[in-house]
């Protein structure tokens, strides 16, 4: 190792050209459906990163952390509600997670928030959801 070694600045994993995104997608899940959790975490990242209106990625990535990291996982639930304004599936779901990760993060007011957010266009799975989590309570 040289003096100048110290100094030189990691270069970024190239990312796939535009076009290669869907095959990294689908490689990606291919990973995670064999168990490969980190080398898919790897790919979605590279998917979320280059595709600024990809949400897929973003919420399995959510999924690939629930459990293990509920603040990382909560980021990335996060940032499929602020790719999307749409009240679909993919939305609801996340919302459902990222409620529960700040419910085990200790942020029972922003789990509640979540569950308000969900019940304006999904009302039974927030309902059921908020008793499930035990935030009907006090």
């Amino acid at each position: 190792m040289s003096f100048f070694d110290g100094f030189r600045k990691e270069s970024p994993a190239p990312q796939p050209p535009p076009v290669a995104y869907e095959q990294t997608f689908q490689a990606a899940l291919a990973l995670q459906k064999q168990g490969h959790e980190g080398a898919a975490r790897d790919l979605f990242e590279r998917v979320a990163e280059g595709v600024p209106k990809d949400r897929e990625s973003c919420h399995l990535l959510g999924v690939s952390y629930f459990g293990e990291d509920y603040a990382q996982a909560a980021n990335w639930f996060g940032q499929v509600l602020r790719r999307s304004e749409e009240n679909d599936q993919l939305r609801a779901d996340s919302l459902a997670f990222l409620a529960q990760c700040f419910l085990k993060m200790g942020d029972r007011k922003q789990a509640v928030m979540c569950l308000q957010g969900l019940n304006v266009f999904r009302p039974a799975l927030a309902l059921e959801l908020a008793e499930m989590l035990g935030l009907l309570k006090g």
